[in-house]
């Protein structure tokens, strides 16, 4: 079998040949003509930033105006943890609400949670599985608690395009990629009252610097992937502190850049293909998978970003993660726990759950070998 990528991008020449022109500044339209596009997709009053984080950032500083009084956020004890991050660097505090089997929001937990300190909920579709936001904002609303929602993980379905804000993120793994550490993002602002206050604050950000290096450093670790894994010894200690060097990141906010814009356009006309890849693979796995192993967000047809495999027994998330690299399978375990009360909110849900490659180039028979080295390896 081919080494098999977890697929954190679906980039080809028409990208590398937008971020060149984003390099030489033939692609100063770019932010301009992509938020045009993704207004055509049927999301509303779109805003551009450096990434989802920005985003959701942003939308905190306005909410966090509007009722200073206001100190808490409820966040799902299972998301990114960049989300509890840019609660607290809003000055807020972020609440750990428990989750459901599919790794969404447990809606059954939030009444309990909810009071007169609450300013906002994040409701994340974790790995583009759907939430029910308007059954989210029906518990919210009587208490003048905002929602956002965080559909960073999928472009489509409609998903973002509720509660007061919406967030999408085109950073390694989404849908879209722009080109990581600052591939952009978009801030959707769904009530009307709140479309000038944040107009306002997006339009005091700065400009993206043009970043070549965050862009080299993608193309080296994802596009070119697994390219770097077979250069010679020599070579590889030669390229990784210029690829450490690129890669190193900063937390400022910003527009989108150029190039990040350039290169999600030219992918937004695939768009169709690239849900439809990741729905077949997924199906591909659904018919490989047997006990003890089960697949927590699966649902026939549906399109996730991420493919999400859990077992009962045997050896743990971080053990297999080993094994499998060694057998050329890369896979990622789960996200850590963002504080000590999500961790007990959790448990130990995540010990034995783990994330497969996804990447469009896996045929069904890779899928099949993917999934019997993993039966080996677990036990």
């Amino acid at each position: 079998m081919r080494h098999a990528r977890i697929g954190y991008c679906h980039w080809g020449a028409d990208e590398v040949r937008a971020v060149l022109a984003g390099w030489t500044g033939r692609a100063a339209d770019a932010p301009e003509r992509l938020n045009a596009a993704i207004a055509g997709l049927g999301y509303g009053d779109v805003h551009l930033v450096n990434r989802g984080k920005t985003g959701l950032s942003l939308a905190l500083d306005v909410m966090k105006a509007q009722a200073p009084g206001r100190t808490k956020v409820l966040v799902p004890a299972y998301c990114c943890p960049a989300v509890p991050r840019a609660v607290r660097d809003a000055g807020l505090e972020p609440l750990a609400v428990r989750v459901g089997d599919d790794l969404n929001l447990d809606i059954e937990a939030l009444p309990a949670a909810v009071g007169a300190d609450v300013l906002a909920i994040v409701a994340v579709h974790m790995y583009g599985a759907p939430l029910d936001v308007d059954a989210v904002t029906a518990i919210a609303r009587p208490h003048g608690i905002r929602v956002i929602d965080d559909a960073a993980h999928v472009l489509g379905d409609d998903l973002g395009t509720r509660g007061d804000f919406g967030l999408l993120s085109f950073n390694q793994s989404k849908t879209l990629a722009g080109g990581a550490p600052n591939g952009g993002g978009a801030l959707l602002v769904n009530a009307p009252e709140l479309r000038d206050a944040t107009r306002a604050a997006w339009q005091a950000m700065p400009r993206a610097p043009l970043r070549r290096r965050h862009h080299a450093w993608f193309l080296y670790a994802y596009a070119l992937d697994p390219f770097p894994r077979r250069l010679p010894s020599y070579a590889t200690r030669l390229v990784r502190p210029v690829a450490q060097w690129c890669e190193a990141r900063d937390d400022s906010h910003s527009h989108m850049s150029e190039t990040a814009a350039a290169a999600v356009l030219s992918q937004i006309p695939k768009l169709p293909a690239i849900r439809a890849s990741r729905a077949r693979i997924m199906g591909w796995y659904a018919d490989a998978v047997a006990k003890p192993m089960w697949l927590p967000q699966y649902v026939p047809g549906a399109y996730r970003t991420r493919m999400i495999v859990a077992w009962d027994g045997g050896r743990t998330s971080r053990e297999v993660r080993s094994a499998m690299l060694d057998a050329g399978i890369s896979v990622r375990t789960p996200y850590p726990a963002w504080s000590d009360e999500a961790a007990s909110l959790l448990g130990d849900r995540f010990v034995r759950q783990i994330e497969l490659p996804c990447d469009p180039r896996l045929r069904e028979a890779d899928v099949r070998a993917i999934v019997d080295t993993l039966s080996r390896i677990i036990g």
